[in-house]
Protein backbone atom coordinates (compact mmCIF):
# COMPACT_ATOMS: atom_id res chain seq x y z
CA UNK A 1 0.00 0.00 0.00
CA UNK A 2 1.33 3.42 -0.91
CA UNK A 3 0.84 6.55 1.14
CA UNK A 4 0.84 10.17 0.00
CA UNK A 5 3.38 12.61 1.40
CA UNK A 6 0.49 14.44 3.11
CA UNK A 7 -0.78 11.33 4.88
CA UNK A 8 2.71 10.35 6.01
CA UNK A 9 3.28 13.87 7.33
CA UNK A 10 -0.03 13.74 9.23
CA UNK A 11 0.90 10.39 10.82
CA UNK A 12 4.29 11.70 11.86
CA UNK A 13 2.64 14.80 13.35
CA UNK A 14 0.21 12.68 15.39
CA UNK A 15 3.05 10.46 16.54
CA UNK A 16 4.99 13.49 17.70
CA UNK A 17 2.00 14.72 19.70
CA UNK A 18 1.67 11.37 21.45
CA UNK A 19 5.42 11.24 22.10
CA UNK A 20 5.35 14.82 23.37
CA UNK A 21 2.69 14.15 26.00
CA UNK A 22 4.22 10.82 26.95
CA UNK A 23 0.89 8.94 27.05
CA UNK A 24 -2.76 9.01 26.14
CA UNK A 25 -5.25 10.79 28.47
CA UNK A 26 -6.33 8.72 31.46
CA UNK A 27 -9.98 7.91 32.12
CA UNK A 28 -9.87 10.36 35.03
CA UNK A 29 -8.59 13.14 32.76
CA UNK A 30 -11.25 12.40 30.15
CA UNK A 31 -13.96 12.47 32.81
CA UNK A 32 -12.61 15.72 34.28
CA UNK A 33 -12.68 17.30 30.80
CA UNK A 34 -16.26 16.14 30.27
CA UNK A 35 -17.37 17.61 33.60
CA UNK A 36 -15.63 20.90 32.77
CA UNK A 37 -17.47 21.12 29.43
CA UNK A 38 -20.82 20.35 31.06
CA UNK A 39 -20.32 23.02 33.72
CA UNK A 40 -19.38 25.59 31.07
CA UNK A 41 -22.48 24.64 29.06
CA UNK A 42 -24.75 24.94 32.10
CA UNK A 43 -23.24 28.31 33.02
CA UNK A 44 -23.71 29.70 29.51
CA UNK A 45 -27.30 28.47 29.25
CA UNK A 46 -28.03 29.98 32.69
CA UNK A 47 -26.70 33.37 31.52
CA UNK A 48 -29.00 33.37 28.50
CA UNK A 49 -32.01 32.23 30.52
CA UNK A 50 -31.28 35.05 32.99
CA UNK A 51 -31.14 37.56 30.12
CA UNK A 52 -34.63 36.48 29.14
CA UNK A 53 -35.88 38.15 32.29
CA UNK A 54 -34.55 41.44 30.96
CA UNK A 55 -36.17 40.75 27.59
CA UNK A 56 -39.48 40.16 29.37
CA UNK A 57 -39.09 43.56 31.06
CA UNK A 58 -38.24 45.12 27.70
CA UNK A 59 -41.27 43.49 26.08
CA UNK A 60 -43.58 44.73 28.86
CA UNK A 61 -42.28 48.27 28.35
CA UNK A 62 -43.23 48.42 24.65
CA UNK A 63 -46.50 50.36 24.19
CA UNK A 64 -49.25 48.78 22.08
CA UNK A 65 -49.42 50.07 18.52
CA UNK A 66 -52.80 51.75 18.90
CA UNK A 67 -51.50 54.05 21.63
CA UNK A 68 -48.40 55.28 19.81
CA UNK A 69 -47.83 58.78 18.45
CA UNK A 70 -44.80 59.99 16.53
CA UNK A 71 -42.09 61.32 18.80
CA UNK A 72 -38.67 62.67 17.82
CA UNK A 73 -35.53 61.28 19.44
CA UNK A 74 -33.33 63.43 21.65
CA UNK A 75 -30.27 63.44 19.38
CA UNK A 76 -28.18 65.42 21.84
CA UNK A 77 -28.67 62.77 24.50
CA UNK A 78 -28.17 60.00 21.96
CA UNK A 79 -24.89 61.53 20.81
CA UNK A 80 -23.60 61.36 24.38
CA UNK A 81 -24.62 57.70 24.62
CA UNK A 82 -22.80 56.94 21.37
CA UNK A 83 -19.67 58.70 22.64
CA UNK A 84 -19.80 56.74 25.89
CA UNK A 85 -20.32 53.37 24.15
CA UNK A 86 -17.38 52.89 21.78
CA UNK A 87 -18.84 49.74 20.23
CA UNK A 88 -22.17 51.40 19.44
CA UNK A 89 -22.37 53.41 16.22
CA UNK A 90 -26.06 54.25 16.29
CA UNK A 91 -27.13 51.28 14.21
CA UNK A 92 -29.93 49.56 16.10
CA UNK A 93 -30.42 45.86 16.59
CA UNK A 94 -34.08 45.21 16.04
CA UNK A 95 -36.77 42.68 16.85
CA UNK A 96 -40.43 42.15 16.02
CA UNK A 97 -42.51 42.77 19.16
CA UNK A 98 -44.28 39.40 18.80
CA UNK A 99 -40.91 37.64 18.64
CA UNK A 100 -39.65 39.62 21.63
CA UNK A 101 -42.68 38.57 23.64
CA UNK A 102 -42.19 34.95 22.59
CA UNK A 103 -38.47 34.55 23.35
CA UNK A 104 -38.61 36.54 26.60
CA UNK A 105 -40.50 33.70 28.25
CA UNK A 106 -38.46 31.10 30.15
CA UNK A 107 -40.31 28.33 28.34
CA UNK A 108 -41.49 29.81 25.02
CA UNK A 109 -44.79 28.35 23.87
CA UNK A 110 -47.38 29.17 21.26
CA UNK A 111 -47.33 29.22 17.51
CA UNK A 112 -43.62 29.64 16.82
CA UNK A 113 -44.12 29.19 13.07
CA UNK A 114 -46.46 32.20 13.00
CA UNK A 115 -43.96 34.30 14.97
CA UNK A 116 -40.98 33.14 12.91
CA UNK A 117 -42.70 34.02 9.64
CA UNK A 118 -41.69 37.65 10.26
CA UNK A 119 -38.09 36.83 11.14
CA UNK A 120 -36.77 39.20 8.48
CA UNK A 121 -37.66 42.03 10.87
CA UNK A 122 -35.16 40.72 13.42
CA UNK A 123 -31.41 41.28 13.64
CA UNK A 124 -29.09 40.37 16.51
CA UNK A 125 -31.42 38.05 18.42
CA UNK A 126 -31.12 34.73 16.56
CA UNK A 127 -28.69 32.99 18.92
CA UNK A 128 -30.72 34.06 21.96
CA UNK A 129 -33.98 32.91 20.38
CA UNK A 130 -32.52 29.48 19.59
CA UNK A 131 -31.40 28.74 23.17
CA UNK A 132 -34.00 25.97 23.61
CA UNK A 133 -32.51 24.07 20.67
CA UNK A 134 -28.97 24.08 22.04
CA UNK A 135 -29.16 20.75 23.85
CA UNK A 136 -25.58 19.75 24.70
CA UNK A 137 -23.96 21.89 22.01
CA UNK A 138 -21.32 23.91 23.88
CA UNK A 139 -20.41 25.94 20.80
CA UNK A 140 -23.98 27.20 20.26
CA UNK A 141 -24.29 28.02 23.95
CA UNK A 142 -21.08 30.05 23.72
CA UNK A 143 -22.39 31.92 20.68
CA UNK A 144 -25.62 32.69 22.52
CA UNK A 145 -23.67 34.21 25.41
CA UNK A 146 -21.68 36.35 22.96
CA UNK A 147 -24.97 37.56 21.43
CA UNK A 148 -26.27 38.43 24.90
CA UNK A 149 -23.11 40.42 25.58
CA UNK A 150 -23.57 42.45 22.41
CA UNK A 151 -27.24 43.09 23.15
CA UNK A 152 -26.49 44.20 26.71
CA UNK A 153 -23.81 46.62 25.49
CA UNK A 154 -26.16 48.60 23.21
CA UNK A 155 -27.91 51.55 24.91
CA UNK A 156 -30.87 51.37 22.50
CA UNK A 157 -32.80 48.62 20.72
CA UNK A 158 -35.49 48.99 18.05
CA UNK A 159 -38.73 47.08 18.50
CA UNK A 160 -40.94 46.71 15.43
CA UNK A 161 -44.60 46.88 16.49
CA UNK A 162 -46.80 45.52 13.71
CA UNK A 163 -50.34 46.88 13.59
CA UNK A 164 -51.27 45.05 10.39
CA UNK A 165 -49.58 43.11 7.64
CA UNK A 166 -49.48 40.14 5.31
CA UNK A 167 -46.45 38.48 3.79
CA UNK A 168 -46.35 38.14 -0.03
CA UNK A 169 -47.49 34.82 -1.47
CA UNK A 170 -46.51 33.21 -4.78
CA UNK A 171 -49.55 31.62 -6.41
CA UNK A 172 -49.78 28.37 -8.38
CA UNK A 173 -50.33 30.25 -11.64
CA UNK A 174 -46.90 31.97 -11.47
CA UNK A 175 -48.45 35.19 -10.19
CA UNK A 176 -48.06 36.59 -6.70
CA UNK A 177 -50.18 38.31 -4.10
CA UNK A 178 -48.29 41.27 -2.72
CA UNK A 179 -47.55 41.73 0.95
CA UNK A 180 -47.79 44.83 3.10
CA UNK A 181 -46.85 46.02 6.57
CA UNK A 182 -48.12 48.85 8.77
CA UNK A 183 -45.84 49.17 11.77
CA UNK A 184 -44.01 51.35 14.25
CA UNK A 185 -40.31 51.52 15.01
CA UNK A 186 -40.10 52.02 18.76
CA UNK A 187 -36.64 52.93 20.04
CA UNK A 188 -36.27 51.48 23.53
CA UNK A 189 -33.81 52.53 26.22
CA UNK A 190 -32.17 49.15 26.72
CA UNK A 191 -31.40 49.49 30.43
CA UNK A 192 -34.54 51.30 31.55
CA UNK A 193 -36.77 49.23 29.22
CA UNK A 194 -38.71 52.36 28.29
CA UNK A 195 -39.55 53.91 24.89
CA UNK A 196 -37.64 57.09 24.01
CA UNK A 197 -38.97 57.84 20.52
CA UNK A 198 -41.00 56.22 17.77
CA UNK A 199 -42.18 56.59 14.20
CA UNK A 200 -44.65 54.80 11.95
CA UNK A 201 -43.82 53.31 8.55
CA UNK A 202 -45.62 51.38 5.85
CA UNK A 203 -44.34 49.23 3.01
CA UNK A 204 -45.77 46.94 0.36
CA UNK A 205 -44.64 44.70 -2.47
CA UNK A 206 -43.90 46.22 -5.86
CA UNK A 207 -46.57 45.77 -8.52
CA UNK A 208 -44.11 43.84 -10.68
CA UNK A 209 -41.09 41.79 -9.67
CA UNK A 210 -38.30 40.85 -12.08
CA UNK A 211 -35.90 37.96 -11.66
CA UNK A 212 -33.22 36.15 -13.60
CA UNK A 213 -33.92 32.64 -14.82
CA UNK A 214 -32.23 30.01 -12.69
CA UNK A 215 -29.37 27.93 -14.09
CA UNK A 216 -28.77 25.80 -11.02
CA UNK A 217 -32.06 26.27 -9.16
CA UNK A 218 -35.56 26.31 -10.62
CA UNK A 219 -37.29 29.39 -11.98
CA UNK A 220 -40.01 28.82 -9.37
CA UNK A 221 -37.46 29.12 -6.56
CA UNK A 222 -35.87 32.21 -8.12
CA UNK A 223 -39.28 33.85 -8.46
CA UNK A 224 -40.20 33.13 -4.84
CA UNK A 225 -36.89 34.56 -3.66
CA UNK A 226 -37.35 37.64 -5.86
CA UNK A 227 -40.82 38.31 -4.43
CA UNK A 228 -39.50 37.85 -0.89
CA UNK A 229 -36.45 40.07 -1.46
CA UNK A 230 -38.56 42.78 -3.08
CA UNK A 231 -40.85 43.00 -0.06
CA UNK A 232 -37.95 43.04 2.39
CA UNK A 233 -36.08 45.69 0.38
CA UNK A 234 -39.16 47.89 0.27
CA UNK A 235 -39.56 47.46 4.03
CA UNK A 236 -35.92 48.47 4.51
CA UNK A 237 -36.23 51.62 2.42
CA UNK A 238 -39.46 52.70 4.11
CA UNK A 239 -38.10 52.07 7.61
CA UNK A 240 -34.89 54.04 6.93
CA UNK A 241 -36.86 56.93 5.45
CA UNK A 242 -39.15 57.01 8.47
CA UNK A 243 -36.20 57.02 10.90
CA UNK A 244 -34.74 60.09 9.22
CA UNK A 245 -37.89 61.97 10.28
CA UNK A 246 -37.16 61.54 13.98
CA UNK A 247 -33.37 61.22 14.31
CA UNK A 248 -30.05 61.87 12.59
CA UNK A 249 -28.11 59.71 15.04
CA UNK A 250 -29.87 56.36 14.98
CA UNK A 251 -30.23 53.95 12.05
CA UNK A 252 -32.31 50.88 11.45
CA UNK A 253 -31.49 48.86 8.38
CA UNK A 254 -32.01 45.46 6.84
CA UNK A 255 -28.97 45.88 4.61
CA UNK A 256 -25.24 46.26 5.11
CA UNK A 257 -25.30 50.07 5.31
Amino acid sequence: MTRTIASITALLFLASLVAGCGCCPTEEEIEASRIKREKALEANVAKVVKYRKHLAKLSAGVPPGGSLKEKACDDEKIAKKIAANKGFTGRLKRIDSAKLDWISQEDPKGNSAKVNAWDYLNQGFKEVADIDAIGDDSYRAGQAVKAVGKLEADPYIAVIVREAGELPVVNDDDSFTGGYIDAWIVVMDNKKAKPVCQVAFTAESSKEVEYREGKIVSDEYKFKEAVKDDFEDNTDRSAKKAMRKITKKLKVSWGIF
